[in-house]
């Protein structure tokens, strides 16, 4: 069940810099305008900090173009977004926002690691989290789930999707070097914790290191191999698995080796036993994506109203090497728009 929607090219999240950036800038410089919102150069440049690789969606073409041009095209469609939700009085509010930031730390560790190692900030977090939920509730309005639509929905799937497999939640270290593994060891015997060990790395980052925390599925039947490119992946995955079932609660574990030179050291935190997560548990997780199903549905237009937004929006790029590319890129909007708009009227 999908629980979140994202537009165009949101939602991009790895480390990419902009070359050629005058340090003498202005945090504060206009970069561009969207009606009477202005995009400061700050917000330019930490959004092209969390974008990977960034593409563009039109006429059912995906091209590879520059991270600065995509996070110009991302930012002015956020804005667009967000203004119409404002408008139809649909903004979340601050208290929504950091209730849902709440659950995905508890639900997924991967956004506790990345603000710990530094690579999310909490402004981020809190502006993308912001934008998720504007785009949820633009899709969803109109919409109602009842009570018993969501217990059907439980009832029908929790020995399938609402099923946990057995794990073990484990700390762990990742080297690709041999003296790193020997630079650690040494470390634990001359007295450092593990956790100690994974604070140091988290906070000052070193090449060929890196440490985290994992829920790790140890029922074999909970890795799927469906693509054949993975099969190497879902070999290594087994033997962790195999690896783990022996290890002692709260030890630190020998290192385990794998192809490609990687190798991971453990220390299992918790083990945790096969079972079906209970109805109050998985409740709103259900709404939400029942409400996004239906909402896919009844607002299926809603993508092409947002095109058109953007298309007719007031929008100045002020940055000299973008004013050409977006004006291309309006044009073809506009002719694309055209046409659907023509189309649906038929």
């Amino acid at each position: 069940m999908k629980k979140h929607i994202f537009w165009g090219l949101a939602g991009l999240t790895t480390l990419i810099f902009l070359n050629g950036c005058s340090g003498s800038s202005s945090s504060n410089e206009a970069v561009a305008k969207v009606g009477n919102t202005v995009l400061t150069r700050d917000d330019y440049l930490r959004r092209m900090e969390r974008l990977n690789t960034p593409i563009s969606a039109g006429g059912g073409q995906m091209t590879l173009v520059p991270a600065g041009y995509a996070a110009m095209l991302q930012l002015i469609r956020e804005q667009v977004v967000m203004d119409k939700a404002k408008v139809a009085g649909l903004e979340p509010t601050e208290d929504e926002i950091m209730k849902k930031i709440e659950e995905l730390k508890k639900v997924n560790p991967q956004v506790k690691e990345q603000l710990e190692k530094r690579l999310l900030t909490p402004d981020d977090l809190f502006q993308q989290v912001k934008i998720e939920l504007t785009q949820f509730k633009l899709v969803t309005q109109g919409v109602t789930v009842t009570d018993q639509d969501i217990k059907k929905y439980y009832e029908e799937n929790k020995n399938t999707t609402f099923r946990k497999a057995a794990s073990a939640y484990a700390l762990l270290i990742s080297v690709n070097k041999p003296e790193m593994k020997k630079k650690i060891d040494d470390a634990l015997k001359g007295g450092d914790t593990f956790e100690t060990i994974i604070t140091r790395y988290r906070t000052n980052p070193e090449t060929g290191v890196n440490v985290g925390e994992r829920d790790i599925p140890l029922d074999p039947s909970a890795i799927q191999a469906n693509d054949p490119s993975q099969a190497a992946a879902v070999q290594q995955l087994k033997r962790v698995q195999n690896f783990l079932k022996t290890a002692k609660l709260n030890e630190v574990t020998g290192w385990l080796d794998l192809a490609g030179g990687e190798s991971l050291k453990f220390k299992v935190l918790t083990r945790n036993q096969a079972r079906v997560q209970p109805f109050e548990e998985v409740k709103e997780q259900i709404r939400e994506g029942l409400k996004l199903q239906k909402g896919n549905e009844k607002n299926k237009d809603l993508v092409t109203e947002i095109d058109k937004s953007v298309a007719e929006a007031q929008v100045e790029v002020l940055m000299e090497k973008w004013k050409v590319p977006y004006q291309e890129y309006l044009n073809n909007l506009k002719e694309r728009t055209g046409k659907e708009t023509q189309a649906s009227a038929k």
